[in-house]
């Protein structure tokens, strides 16, 4: 049975049907369904996760929460003892995921978690967002898309947290897949039960060979343009002496096409001289045969080799050759070479296809009497034997939820769609014949759908109770092939059942002719009566993988700015470079560009850009251009993303994207650097970068690596001061306490001393300076006792040499035995690192300050690294999360922090996507760095807190927060987020005139409070409100009022927005608004029309541009008057069919 939505519709397919047989295909197989519908527990086991001891629970079927009559299986956690998690959990025979799908009813919770392994034992761990409710949800991981596009926008929004650990241990996914779990932890309230119910749990698995149906291709593998080609030459330099070239002639060959001429001369020596191309790139299953072209004169013999998929080379020597100037064929078959001198590899003289390198070589045989062979080489062919996958259905119809026949079917006779019940687990097609009609036809034909010539796989479920002396009386199912014209040119046999059978799979791979345009099921009666149900109709095209061409290795972009961060007044350019392999076909020489927003709609029309001319640096060809948005009407501060694309014939597009930014120069930059809360951090301080998008930030203090060595005369160190110093920043370095702490005993308390001396005498003329003593210590007993020591030498010789340097403590996760042993006697501020949500921030510091307390050693709080183990988060949660750490950070009473962390180098793009990268705030592939969403949001929250102090929180009805900050004269922030749910309020903002509202993505509107208030939409994506108000005076006079009801609200809005069509939305109005006082602002191209019902509700109709590549479509309604709005309503909705 197909599973519910995983069946794709002739409607759907019918645009990309052309493109899938001609180009980049997206193979998949039929469902592999994990759960039984009869027996829901079958194969899985329970597991109460005794790495943390108490849980207990339970795991079964439970026929009461039956989905559409199957049976749930239900996990039940009892964390009232303890415990972190329970399981249900399975072996998986092998299958390779390539999506993940399934039912759930979570009890109310927002988080389950899965644990795959993959074939290296390597556990991937990721936690999937659910909603809130009671109710059966889909959940859809497509994880082969998820480890594609992490780190992107694109990235798979279901996931909020990735870990993996075992196996492999890189964060990749090795198939197949091995075990699933599923997980769940406990409620806030632990005494309360946690409940889980699956059902229709699947994978669909990545491509699925076709074994058997193998297809012969052929390609060239003598492509020669502008002298380049992929062959290389050896003098076979292990034998001394040999001389020789292999050149091109551009019309040498047959018919004036180019050719190779090898030649050798053996008179000083040598052995052979030889032409070696590789061919790994050209992904066949085998290489049956090679053929060429050769002209020479004196030439007798050559040798070949070649090599397969093992590595193994197998050698012939001597194969002859027609030396009489005319061009001559030459065929090599692999299987035929093998048997003779082998070595490497496998070593079996066996050929284990496919070939991985051809070597063609003349030797000192090959012209015996003048020791000079040459021979010209041409038409050099691959004949490849390649796999056939089985692609995603062109037709695919399980009946699922019909209540009658679908659109499109015609029927004759007793037709009709029977619900799931006694007779079927899910809903099928229904074909009845009683005796008394039995001379009556009884038919049933499907829509016709796109077709075309070739080899395909049928399938379908049926059952059968039909009346059939012999097998003539029988069901039949044919595909019925129809031309362009709707006329049957052939039918092909899927099934002819007779008799009485229970539900079984058939499937059949069938030859559609040529003429093929269309195809359609046919279903009919043969002389029997009875009946015949049928099920999970499937058609699907079978296609082989397209040869990469592989010519493009690079598509670059770079602008006016580090970080593609540009000034208000810097030009809009950005300049595209592009490195091949080889030159560029004429149909290649442009570049497509789309701007596009976060959320990925486009902001312009699309540009074609032709590419400047062909540049030669060193063995790579370097196209070219570059793009002007000036007039693209670029807000500022908003972030966006372009991106190109070059067409590859046969595949999908070279495709890459940079983002960009136009930030004003940080307002925190015109404040002393111990005026701004903020410092920075990242993998590695050393790089100019850091040290530069520290500045562009408005991060005054700049971490860096100073240090000093351990031998006589302690010479220190402080890469990039000089850079810090000529930007007026200032700096917190650490010690080699660090070194101590990891177990190391090469500093001693005179290097230590003598050191930290000579680091403040040398470099402590740039202030502030601070000096952060270790990070991150592990351990107990006597380390502990070790590393206290440390610090107190540090910190006692610190404050002898300058007692204004501030010290801040080394991240401890708190241990208390750090504080028992008088960790807080030797710092000015306590460090904490955190990784984790806000919550847990409040968590971490209370926990840290209750020590303090305790100990009687209170001091201020920084935290030096806080950030998220973000890899496989969207980086619209990361930079969430930034707004919202940063707000709670304050609140909790914390002093400066650093979000870890800014950049990594990654000049080969080898770290993109991995857990190391997922922490940097640009994206430094190709070290071409360009900003994510969070270093918007974190420039956004460094200059929005700058100097303003936290006055005080609120946590309002449905979790709405809100946080107020000020300078003590007027000058103020709000940060406000809410629930899931998100609520339309009014916020009373007395005294303030104008309101700056920064949105998540950047985005900025001016609104007028006009004294009074705005109304917003408040949901889970931080705003940031900054406005002048009357000053409050203390702290404790400070105070959030309550929230007002807003000037409009929305209607109880859609889950989605039509990719395809029209979506509604509703506006109430307020007391006293008028219809005309509100706007819809959409994205770009696409279409609004507003329609007034009544006084108290404005519907919007909107519709988006065809084709439109937008995930998500982010909508504002604008209350008021354009050039003074009271307020904005804002919705962000997935786009779905």
């Amino acid at each position: 049975m197909l599973g519910p939505k995983l069946a794709t519709t002739a409607a759907t397919w019918m645009t990309a049907f052309l493109a899938a047989v001609t180009a980049q295909p997206t193979p998949a197989a039929q469902p592999v369904w994990l759960i039984d519908a009869k027996s829901p527990a079958a194969g899985w086991g329970f597991g109460n996760g005794p790495e943390f001891p108490g849980a207990t629970g339970s795991l079964g079927a439970d026929e009461k929460a039956a989905r559409e009559g199957r049976p749930a299986l239900k996990l039940v956690g009892d964390f009232s003892k303890g415990g972190n998690y329970v399981q249900a959990g399975r072996k998986i025979d092998s299958v390779d995921i390539r999506d993940l799908t399934m039912w759930v009813r979570n009890g109310g919770s927002d988080r389950i978690t899965l644990r795959i392994n993959d074939a290296t034992g390597q556990c991937h761990q990721i936690a999937l967002k659910t909603e809130s409710m009671d109710g059966w949800q889909q959940i859809l991981l497509p994880l082969e898309q998820f480890f594609a596009r992490r780190s992107e926008a694109g990235a798979v929004g279901v996931v909020a947290k990735y870990e993996y650990w075992g196996g492999a241990n890189d964060g990749l996914w090795h198939g197949p897949a091995k075990a699933l779990y599923i997980l769940i932890g406990s409620h806030a309230d632990r005494s309360r039960l946690r409940e889980l119910w699956i059902n229709d749990l699947a994978i669909v698995p990545r491509p699925a060979e076709a074994v058997g149906e193998e297809i012969r291709s052929t390609v060239r593998l003598d492509e020669i343009v502008e002298g380049t080609h992929d062959w290389r030459f050896t003098r076979g330099e292990e034998f001394k002496g040999a001389k020789g070239s292999l050149e091109t002639a551009d019309k040498g060959g047959p018919g004036g096409q180019p050719c190779f001429r090898l030649s050798g001369d053996f008179t000083g020596g040598g052995a052979y001289v030889a032409m070696i191309r590789p061919m790994q790139d050209l992904e066949a299953k085998d290489t049956p045969t090679l053929r060429l072209r050769y002209k020479t004169d004196n030439a007798r013999n050559v040798t070949i080799l070649l090599n397969d998929a093992t590595g193994q080379a197998h050698q012939r020597k001597g194969v002859g050759l027609q030396a009489d100037g005319q061009w001559h064929e030459l065929i090599v078959k692999p299987a035929e070479i093998a048997g003779g001198e082998h070595w490497g590899g496998a070593n079996d003289g066996k050929w284990h296809g496919p070939a991985s390198q051809f070597v063609l070589s003349v030797t000192t045989g090959s012209d015996e009497r003048d020791k000079k062979p040459a021979l010209l080489v041409a038409d050099v062919r691959a004949e490849l034997l390649r796999s056939v996958f089985v692609q995603d259905a062109a037709y695919a119809c399980d009946f699922e939820g019909a209540v009658k026949l679908p659109a499109g079917w015609s029927v004759e006779g007793g037709v009709s769609v029977e619900p799931a019940g006694a007779a079927s687990a899910s809903a099928c097609l229904v074909l009845y014949r009683s005796v008394e009609d039995a001379q009556k036809p009884c038919s049933a034909t499907s829509p016709s759908f796109p077709a075309a010539a070739g080899k395909w796989e049928l399938a379908l479920r049926c059952r059968a109770d039909l009346h059939s002396p012999d097998n003539s009386y029988s069901a039949s199912v044919q595909l019925e092939c129809l031309d362009a014209g709707r006329k049957v040119i052939d039918r092909l046999a899927l099934a002819d059942v007779f008799g009485k059978h229970d539900w079984q799979r058939i499937s059949r791979r069938v030859e559609l002719p040529a003429g093929t345009a269309l195809a359609r099921f046919h279903v009919q009666f043969n002389k029997t009566y009875g009946s015949f149900r049928l099920d999970d109709l499937s058609a699907a095209y079978l296609a082989s993988l397209p040869l990469r061409d592989g010519r493009i290795s690079r598509l670059l972009f770079s602008t006016a700015a580090l970080g593609n961060l540009l000034l208000p007044g810097d030009p809009r350019r950005v300049d595209i470079r592009v490195e091949t392999r080889k030159p560029l076909r004429s149909e290649q020489q442009s570049v497509r560009c789309v701007l596009r927003d976060y959320w990925g709609a486009e902001q312009a029309k699309p540009w074609t850009i032709d590419l400047g001319p062909m540049a030669r640096e060193g063995r790579q060809f370097v196209y070219k251009a570059s793009l002007d948005l000036g007039a693209a009407g670029l807000e500022i501060g908003r972030y966006y993303e372009l991106h190109a694309e070059i067409p590859q014939p046969g595949e999908e597009p070279f495709a890459n994207y940079t983002s960009l930014a136009i930030l004003p120069e940080a307002p925190a930059k015109a404040l002393k650097p111990e005026d701004v809360p903020f410092t920075s951090r990242s993998w590695d301080n050393r790089s100019n970068e850091h040290v530069k998008l520290t500045d562009r930030l408005g991060i005054r203090v700049c971490g860096i690596w100073g240090g000093w060595s351990s031998k006589e005369p302690y010479k220190p160190t402080a890469p990039q001061l000089d850079l810090v110093r000529k930007l007026g920043m200032g700096w917190l370095t650490g010690t080699p306490a660090a070194t101590i702490e990891r177990g190391q005993t090469d500093y001693d308390e005179q290097a230590l001393r003598q050191g930290v001396r000579n680091l403040i005498q040398t470099y402590g003329n740039v202030r502030p300076m601070i000096i952060n003593l270790g990070n991150e210590p592990h351990g107990t007993g006597e380390v502990v006792r070790r590393n206290v020591e440390a610090y107190r030498v540090l910190y006692e010789e610190i404050k002898k040499v300058d007692p204004t340097i501030t010290v801040v403590a080394t991240s401890v996760e708190p241990n208390e035995e750090y504080f028992r042993l008088g960790y807080g006697r030797w710092c000015d501020a306590y460090d904490f690192h955190v990784y984790a949500d806000g919550e847990a921030l409040r968590e971490e510091m209370r926990r840290y300050q209750a020590l303090a307390r305790k100990y009687d050693h209170v001091k201020p709080l920084w935290s030096t690294e806080l950030g998220l183990n973000s890899q496989g988060m969207t980086r619209h949660a990361v930079a969430c999360e930034v707004i919202r750490k940063t707000a709670t950070f304050f609140a909790c009473g914390g002093v400066n922090m650093s979000w870890f962390g800014l950049v990594y180098g990654d000049p080969q793009a080898k770290l993109h996507g991995t857990a190391a990268n997922s922490h940097n705030l640009f994206d430094c592939r190709y070290n071409r760095h360009c900003p994510r969403l969070d270093a918007i949001a974190l420039y956004n929250a460094v200059n929005a807190v700058s100097s303003r102090k936290f006055r005080c929180e609120r946590l309002y009805e449905g979790g709405l927060r809100a946080f107020l900050f000020d300078d003590g004269r007027g000058d103020s922030l709000q940060v406000l987020w809410a629930g899931k749910a998100g609520r339309d309020v009014a916020v009373p903002l007395a005294g303030a005139e104008d309101v700056l509202v920064v949105r998540i993505d950047g985005s900025r509107r001016t609104l007028k409070a006009r004294g009074g208030s705005v109304t917003l939409s408040i949901n889970e994506d931080p705003l940031l409100l900054l406005y002048k108000r009357e000053a409050q005076g203390s702290v404790s006079q400070a105070k959030l009022p309550e929230l007002l009801l807003p000037a409009a609200a929305w209607d109880d809005p859609p889950r989605t927005i039509s990719t395809t069509g029209p979506t509604t939305l509703g506006v109430k109005l307020g007391q006293g608004l008028a219809a005309s006082q509100v706007e819809l602002i959409a994205p770009p191209f696409w279409s609004v029309k507003k329609e007034s019902t009544d006084a108290s509700l404005v519907r919007f109709t909107l519709t988006p541009p065809p084709d439109t590549g937008a995930r998500e479509c982010d909508l504002a309604v604008r209350i008021g008057p354009p050039d003074a709005p009271r307020g904005e309503l804002y919705l962000r909705r997935p786009m779905a069919d």
